[in-house]
């Protein structure tokens, strides 16, 4: 049973040119962004399994480049009911 997991975020009161959604399974190890739009403040993540782990972070690029991610890494578990935690650093 694929399931999916979905993020949501403020939109920001300055100048940007897109934000960046990073995911992992651990919370640690941030590699590659997935680059999003300017006017996107969501991002969707089909084909999770449950019991799986993910953990996300969301940061702002703007003209002058990429600005601090957002105050806290947040994961969550995939199935059963919704469970979130995280939101330090």
């Amino acid at each position: 049973m694929a399931l999916r997991s979905e993020i949501i975020w403020s939109n920001e009161d300055f100048v940007r040119t897109g934000y960046r959604v990073y995911a992992v399974p651990n919370g640690v190890n941030f590699g590659a962004a997935i680059n999003m739009a300017s006017n996107v403040q969501s991002y969707t993540e089909s084909s999770l399994t449950p019991g799986m782990k993910k953990y996300y972070k969301v940061s702002v690029v703007g003209t002058g480049g990429e600005k601090q991610s957002c105050p806290g890494i947040y994961g969550a578990q995939v199935g059963g009911l919704p469970r979130v935690f995280g939101g330090g650093r």
